[in-house]
């Protein structure tokens, strides 16, 4: 699978992907855990594979903060951190961001365009 990132002067990464410990203990995903393990699960959820940290010898990190889970509590715990998938599947699967699926466009005129509209509402 191809990985599509903005060329030339617009060149940036994938966009970051977190997921709380907090909802990595929701009992449907436990499951899932169980029968793939915990990479494959993470990368199922959009974490990026080649993506590689050397603080944790793979493609995610692990942070102790206070952070926000997927429901919107604020939890104190272990963050999962990792940048997030670019790939066809998953921009195709209807759970990539939207902030992946703008970069996968490769339209330096839409990105530029983007950024002047974030600009104008600060």
């Amino acid at each position: 699978m191809t990985k599509k990132t903005v060329q030339g002067n617009d060149k940036v990464g994938s966009p970051a992907i977190y997921i709380s410990y907090f909802d990595l203990q929701d009992e449907d995903i436990q499951l899932i855990i169980e029968t793939i393990g915990l990479e494959e699960t993470l990368y199922n959820l959009g974490f990026d594979k080649s993506c590689y940290y050397s603080s944790t010898g793979t493609f995610y990190e692990v942070m102790e903060c206070k952070h926000r889970s997927l429901s919107g509590k604020i939890v104190e715990g272990k963050r999962y951190s990792s940048s997030e998938r670019m790939d066809i599947q998953w921009l195709e699967s209807g759970l990539a961001s939207e902030d992946a699926k703008m970069l996968s466009r490769c339209d330096r005129s839409y990105l530029n365009e983007i950024r002047t509209l974030s600009q104008r509402s600060r």
